[in-house]
């Protein structure tokens, strides 16, 4: 193929640009015509200036052009080629640059005619010096060029002005032509976001003589692709550019084909057979096809959607702002010929929208998006259309398969490729009679209540399992919605011929709606609201604000929670996410602000975290405000809630100063359309966060009311304000502190906790400096109390209080600790001075049950009066924390005095008439050893010694090794089984194994110890121990793992019950035995059902609690019968195992339960490779196994081989938009393990299939899933 002759070249000459570009024009020659390319350097362009050869090159294969071996290039233009030549020639030879000339071949070009050449080349040869001199002119080049014809067309286009007509374009120039717009170019990472693996695949596909398809959304799109990805990688850009054409027509091809060099064919023309024979003659032909060619290729790379981050991020590249990019991804659900008419790269208006056309687009438009297995949305799409369902989609359908597609069809759900584009081109052609039917599709779908408010709130979580469905899809429900949004947006820009001024029409529509007091229809509008919401701003606020007036709101309503599956269940949430959204509207902003106000004073609380005043402070966030309000405005809304709403506002505005170390901002709602082109605010300006924050402190200050905890959450924030405020926050506490009214000493211990924490870490760079806590203290000073009572008690409250002068870090933990007692001691000792010990028993009501402990213990260093610490011993008689109080102080006196003292107390106290059971309390908590055991032992009172053992502490680890025997049994006497094993798990080793045994044996059997909280990790560390140490007879072992089977760890199977497990594997009478647990008989003879009736509730929970386990012990089995430890089959074992098994099961009646377990368990024999990451291993499952299955294949064991084949994979993590890729892969598995299995396990075989088939549906599914979400993300 000819279409640059020497003429061309010559003339081209002339020109400037030739000095620059001819190293390229032949540095492309050289890649087209060669393969054998060892390296290569041809600067070009600018480059050319640089110093050094204008080329140097070696291949290791000659070729016409191409001298084998090392060359040395030289290029001239000018049109005295001989001076040129010899210049060039000469400064190269006395100066070669690295090479060996005898070794290299220098070679001249020039685009000139020279009839000389020959001449000069053969002089310079006699000289000897290289290796090979030559000489290339232009009428070299044309026939070099003639070889080429790729960079023929890339010459003759990009710098000779030639346009051929033969069907031929440059791929660059496609490109250029493609990628450039009004506004901006795109980068090749636009159409190749998300498509990394398609781009590898046609990479390596393309590395040999081959023809690759490769199918998008549009011939058009799917050849951009193919020129992005070569242009996107820089190994194989160049070579890719000189070898590869696009070709428009046979007649261009056919003439390609004489070339003998392997080139780059593209076929923009659908192939006629043509193709086969340019394979064969060594070429790679890539076809581009678009949706209207699927079925003509079976084997191509289809390109998957573009992925919407890595498409944001292109069009960021390509000149965007990042909103810019989200607004276009959004309105362009990223299909490419959509993105580039909004673009305006084209300026076309598609087929769909012409008017012989656009009619069976129309009624698609209003509906929006529809699910047609929804027998009401049918309706609806129908009524809009004018025309059975049917018929309408009949005529709808061909269009999801054109290149330009309007709509696409995923699985059941029908919608719009991008609202937008739809609008724009089709909206003009509806009339008034289309907005009326688009009115009443709307209210007679958004009116409708859901049917599971039939039920009563206790059920309605369970509507499903009811069979109660929507008449109405959601989808149906948000395409409307957003059809009337499009309608208020756009009215003006479309021309639309809405019945009303478009605005006022919507408000209509969206007021007749909301203003209802109806619960349950609000209830209903919970996902919609937000959208509605957004389709008029002022309808959706004005009708809220109108119901909140309501004695009994159903706004209010919503709030209140009802049971769920998991967890409960609210309907406020679109409410929420409605008014967060209007907020970024600045003319809203205030409206939405008293709202959310009045709901966080009505909020009723729950379990969620997302409530009302959490939306306000999203909103008002001082470092990351959510609303596209000025401060100005953000203040004046503040201002409002903080007048109307006074304990929210001071909430709000408390929450909005800075709180010190690092903070997490949680995004609000934004909403779909309206502001979609505005960005989120990310970093704002200092001055502004600033700003707010002083402004944030006067709005508290001014609103201030001198309630102590306020001035304590002003204390806190007042830390973190040094910048803008602290200094004026302190003089106005200082100022208004007369007037606070201060309740005990709850101010005083936040400003002692507060200073003595800065203290403790004077250099740390978060620490406040002296004369600042200076100002702190003097307001801790202001506030002691007169009762020294009041002054001291907070010694008490806490385990470790802080101090007011801190505590060094070089001070160490028990120097702290006995600095701390002394304090105490000191304290009440100079109160017992002062005022005796009535003050100190003042203390006692002052404190809690949990400081009770600290403040006995310190009484013991005090109190010695013989007649004081009879007063202490009355709190025997308590049972609260004065009861505490003394037993700490016994404990003390313990260590400090000695355990007679202790012992000769109780000997006083007995005496003067207290009771056994007050005086055991004593024992409870001194140290559990055998002195105090002998001492209550040798009471002889028996009363004494049942109520210590029936309540002593079961935390006895400081018990002596050779007691524990002891003291579990003494546990064990008095049923306290419980406490025995929370003994047991924590000193097992010196435990006896007969006596965890027993405790085991026993420990369900009683009524649990009300103050003893087991937890499983205790019950398995026994189980554990026991079989470690072996020696228990295995029946008692089955039993034990049978009665704590509900309770064996977080998890059941056979690594908690190893031993139940392979007694239902070995056993076939335990099998069955289980098995009638959980199943009645297949054939009822009546007897059962009698006895049912009559047995008390007591015996039918016992069975019903038997069924449970049976259940559990059935759902975790995992021991295969027959099965070795080295996972080989004993297939006689297994036989008789599941022959007697059935004999049995047969006999009572329960046969197909037990044929569908046999079948469940033998799925569970290991898989190879069951996540097949590295091939199939088709010798599961193995041929005993197989063999079971087709000898009995009953259609029980068939559907539990099929159940535990399924059952065992579990669930799955995937990302969003994955799709069925795990399906896909188990499709293929179980596909080619049916096949393996056919010949020989026919019902085996079925399984699989069934699996395989189950496994495609579920990836179709997923798929229509992550398609659906794609295109709303």
């Amino acid at each position: 193929m000819k279409w640059i002759d020497t003429t061309h070249i010559r003339n081209w000459a002339q020109r400037r640009d030739c000095q620059e570009h001819l190293p390229l024009l032949v540095r492309k020659l050289i890649r087209s015509t060669s393969d054998s390319i060892t390296s290569i350097s041809f600067p070009s362009g600018e480059n050319v200036l640089v110093g050094g050869w204008d080329g140097i090159l070696e291949v290791y294969e000659e070729t016409d052009h191409l001298p084998l071996g090392l060359s040395v290039w030289e290029f001239g233009a000018n049109s005295d080629i001989k001076g040129k030549a010899d210049g060039d020639y000469a400064k190269r030879t006395a100066a070669p640059l690295g090479v060996e000339p005898k070794n290299t071949t220098y070679i001249f070009v020039t685009p000139r005619l020279w009839k000389k050449k020959q001449e000069w080349a053969d002089a310079k040869n006699g000289e000897g010096i290289w290796k090979e001199v030559k000489v290339y002119d232009a009428q070299d080049l044309e026939e070099w060029i003639e070889l080429a014809p790729t960079v023929g067309s890339w010459l003759a286009v990009k710098h000779l002005g030639i346009l051929p007509s033969e069907g031929i374009q440059p791929t660059d120039d496609f490109w250029e032509e493609w990628s450039t717009g009004n506004r901006i170019n795109f980068v090749p990472e636009v159409v190749l976001s998300g498509r990394i693996e398609q781009s590898k695949t046609l990479i390596e596909n393309s590395a040999s003589p081959d023809i690759i398809a490769i199918q998008g959304n549009s011939r058009e799109e799917a050849l951009a692709f193919i020129v992005a990805t070569f242009l996107n990688d820089p190994l194989r850009a160049e070579d890719f550019f000189s070898r590869s054409v696009i070709i428009d027509s046979v007649e261009a091809f056919r003439k390609l084909l004489i070339i003998g060099k392997p080139l780059y064919l593209i076929c923009r023309f659908d192939d006629d057979g043509i193709l086969n024979r340019a394979k064969h003659k060594g070429h790679t032909i890539i076809v581009p096809i678009g949706l209207d060619r699927t079925d003509a290729w079976s084997d191509k790379i289809i390109l998957p959607p573009l992925q919407r981050d890595a498409f944001v991020n292109a069009m960021v590249k390509s000149g965007m702002t990042e909103a810019q990019a989200e607004e276009l991804s959004k309105k362009s659900a990223r299909n490419l010929i959509v993105v580039r008419r909004q673009l305006d790269f084209k300026r076309l208006n598609p087929q769909w929208s012409l008017p012989e056309n656009v009619n069976t687009i129309l009624p698609a438009i209003l509906a929006g998006r529809w699910n047609e297995d929804f027998d009401g949305d049918r309706k609806m799409v129908a009524m809009l259309a004018g025309e059975d369902y049917e018929v309408y989609i009949k005529r709808l359908q061909p269009w999801c398969f054109s290149p330009d597609a309007p709509v696409v069809k995923i699985g059941s759900n029908w919608r719009l490729t991008s609202p937008m584009d739809a609008w724009t081109h089709a909206a003009r052609y509806l009339t008034k009679d289309d907005f009326k039917r688009l009115a009443e599709a709307f209210l007679t779908v958004l009116t409708s209540i859901d049917q599971k408010f039939d039920l009563s709130a206790e059920d309605r979580h369970k509507a499903g399992w009811y069979g109660i469905k929507a008449v109405y899809s959601r989808w149906l429900r948000e395409g409307l919605i957003e059809s009337l949004i499009l309608t208020s947006l756009y009215n003006e820009k479309l021309r639309l011929d809405v019945p009303d001024q478009a605005v006022s029409w919507v408000d209509g529509l969206i007021y007749k709606l909301l203003n209802t007091n109806k619960l349950d229809l609000w209830r209903s509008l919970d996902h919609d609201l937000s959208l509605i919401a957004e389709a008029s701003p002022n309808a959706f606020t004005t009708c809220v604000e109108d119901l909140l007036k309501l004695n009994s709101s159903p706004i209010i309503q919503l709030f209140e929670e009802e049971p769920g599956y998991f967890d409960n269940q609210t309907y406020y949430t679109g409410l929420l996410w409605a008014l967060e959204g209007l907020a970024w509207m600045p003319e809203y902003l205030s409206r939405v602000v008293l709202i959310l106000g009045q709901l966080s004073e009505k909020d009723p609380g729950g379990k969620s975290r997302n409530r009302p005043i959490n939306s306000l402070y999203g909103i008002f966030r001082s470092g990351y405000p959510q609303t596209f309000a000025p401060l100005s405005g953000r203040i004046d809304a503040l201002r409002l809630l903080q007048n109307d709403y006074q304990d929210v506002g001071w909430t709000i505005l408390i929450r909005m100063l800075p709180e010190g170390g690092r903070s997490a901002a949680n995004h609000i709602h934004k909403m779909k359309w309206r502001l979609s082109d505005q960005p989120r605010r990310h970093d704002m300006e200092y001055e502004e966060i600033f700003n707010t924050y002083k402004y944030v402190l006067d709005l508290l200050l001014e609103n201030f009311n001198d309630s102590e905890a306020q001035f304590i959450q002003l204390i806190d924030r007042s830390i973190n304000i040094e910048y803008f405020g602290r200094e004026k926050l302190l003089d106005f506490l200082e100022e208004r502190m007369p007037k606070v009214k201060f309740v005990g000493t709850e101010t005083r211990d936040t400003l002692r906790k507060l200073i003595g924490h800065h203290r403790s870490f004077p250099t740390a760079d978060w620490s406040l400096p002296e004369n600042v806590l200076k100002r702190y203290e003097k307001l801790y000073e202001s506030l002691e109390p007169e009762d020294d009572i009041e002054k001291v008690w907070w010694l008490f409250a806490n385990n470790w209080p802080q101090f007011l002068e801190g505590k060094p870090r070089s001070v160490s933990r028990p120097e702290q600790a006995e600095e701390l007692q002394q304090k105490r001691n000191d304290v009440l000792n100079a109160i017992y001075a002062k005022y005796g010990f009535g003050k100190l028993l003042e203390l006692v009501d002052r404190v809690g049950e949990m400081e009770a402990d600290i403040l006995g213990f310190t009484l013991a260093n005090v109190i010695e009066d013989p007649e004081e610490i009879n007063q202490l011993a009355n709190f025997l008689n308590a049972d609260d924390k004065r009861l505490i109080v003394f037993q700490s102080f016994l404990r003390c006196k313990y260590f400090s005095e000695s355990k007679e003292w202790v012992f000769s107390l109780y000997g006083e106290l007995r005496k003067k008439g207290l009771g056994a059971e007050n005086l055991s309390k004593m024992f409870l908590k001194l140290r559990a050893e055998e002195a105090v055991w002998g001492f209550i032992e040798n009471t002889k009172d028996q009363t004494l010694i049942d109520t210590y053992w029936a309540s002593v502490d079961s935390n006895l680890f400081f018990i002596a090794v050779e007691n524990w025997g002891f003291v579990i049994n003494k546990l064990i006497h008095y049923k306290r089984f419980a406490s025995a094993i929370y003994c047991i798990s924590y000193n097992i080793e010196h435990v006896a194994t007969e006596l965890i045994v027993e405790v085991l044996q026993n420990y369900l059997k009683n009524d649990p110890e009300p103050k003893v909280r087991l937890d499983s990790y205790d019950i398995d560390h026994l189980f554990e121990e026991l079989e470690k140490r072996g020696g228990v007879d295995n029946s008692v072992m089955i039993s034990l793992e049978w009665m704590y089977m509900p309770i064996l760890g977080s998890s059941y199977g056979d690594t908690k019950t190893p031993r139940l497990s392979r007694a239902m594997a070995e056993d076939p009478d335990f099998f069955i035995e289980v098995l009638s647990l959980l199943y009645k008989p297949e054939v009822a003879d009546g007897k059962e059902d009698i006895e049912d009736v009559e047995e008390n509730k007591k015996e039918a929970l016992f069975k019903q609690r038997l069924a449970e386990q049976a259940f559990s012990l059935l759902y975790y089995w995992k021991t295969v019968p027959g099965v070795n430890e080295d996972k080989t089959i004993d297939e006689w074992r297994l036989n008789s195992w599941v022959n007697v098994v059935r004999k049995k099961a047969e006999k009572s009646h329960r046969l197909g339960i037990a044929d569908d377990q046999i079948g469940k368990i033998l799925a569970e024999y290991p898989e190879p490779n069951p996540q097949m990451k590295e091939g199939i291993d088709f010798s599961w499952p193995p041929e005993p196994i197989c063999n079971v299955i087709d000898s009995i294949g009953t259609r029980q064991i068939l559907c539990g081989f099929s159940a535990g084949c399924y059952n065992k994979r579990g669930s799955s993590m995937r990302g969003p938009f994955d799709g069925g890729i795990r399906e896909r892969h188990l499709t293929d598995y179980f596909t080619k393990l049916a096949t393996k299995k056919a010949s020989k396990y026919p019902k085996v075989a079925a399984v699989f299939e069934g699996l395989a088939r189950g496994y495609a549906n579920e990836a179709k599914r997923e798929d229509e899933r992550a398609e659906r979400d794609r295109l709303d993300y």
